[in-house]
């Protein structure tokens, strides 16, 4: 498992190690630096990886949970706090 605090760091991550793995991706929407929807862009265009992205993020904006439903890399979309229940399915998309 890696941890990163830079959407910049996690696409270099991603692009250096795209043809050697599979990720499953835990993404905020509100990060520093870029938004969620900005690695997201950035991550489709520089990584040819297999990827499944579930947005855990304090955001409670209808318009971000519509915005992810449109996204085919999303599997789900959880609010903050995150809990083993709310991950077991009420909220994949």
């Amino acid at each position: 498992m890696k941890e990163f605090v830079s959407g910049t760091l996690a696409l270099e991550f991603l692009k250096e190690n795209s043809d050697t793995c599979r990720f499953i991706i835990f993404l905020d929407i509100n990060m520093p630096e870029m938004s969620g929807w900005e690695f997201l862009e950035n991550m489709k265009k520089n990584s040819d990886s297999i990827y499944e992205v579930h947005v855990v993020t304090i955001s409670i904006n209808p318009e971000d949970k519509l915005r992810a439903r449109k996204h085919n890399s999303i599997s789900s979309f959880t609010e903050k706090p995150f809990t083993s229940k709310k991950f077991k399915g009420d909220n994949f998309i």
